[in-house]
């Protein structure tokens, strides 16, 4: 029984990384096509990574608001050091390359751009959290079914 428990967490942060990923693509896609970052996109990373965690029916309790933060801050990593910068030598025609890719980071501009809107990110994203996180407690509390947790409900105060 505990190992199925056990299991259950394994896939269930499995899950919640993708959903984090997948919560990201909007934010990846502002931040390529319309060359701004809208921190305000973080929520997305945050509901995909709840999402895809509820997904896998795993146990909801008091790790939950854990397994999301740490999800979700690796989702905004590799998205910010990875993914965006790749998207970006792909956009310029450069193709796929982890050579170009750490090469852009010998430039202090780029470096310094990126980490502005990578702290920036953060922190919204622990901010939106933050709330999460009581939201999750409160209702984990009151005994809310595993199915009927919702992240943002409208008696949270």
């Amino acid at each position: 029984m505990e190992e199925e428990v056990k299991n259950r967490y394994v896939l269930g942060v499995i899950g919640a990384l993708v959903g984090a990923l997948v919560g990201a693509v909007p934010w990846i896609l502002m931040y390529i096509f319309a060359n701004m970052m809208y921190a305000i996109l973080a929520i997305l990373i945050v509901l995909g990574s709840f999402y895809g965690y509820k997904l896998t029916k795993a146990k909801i309790d008091k790790k939950l608001p854990v397994i999301l933060s740490i999800t979700s801050f690796i989702s905004i990593t590799v998205t910010m050091f990875v993914i965006i910068p790749m998207a970006y030598l792909v956009q310029e025609g450069h193709g796929f390359s982890f050579e170009l890719l750490t090469s852009l980071y010998q430039y202090d501009e780029f470096t310094k751009a990126i980490m502005t809107d990578y702290v920036i990110s953060l922190l919204f994203c622990f901010i939106v959290i933050g709330g999460i996180i009581i939201n999750l407690n409160k209702q984990i509390r009151e005994g809310v079914d595993s199915k009927d947790i919702k992240l943002i409900s409208q008696n949270a105060s």
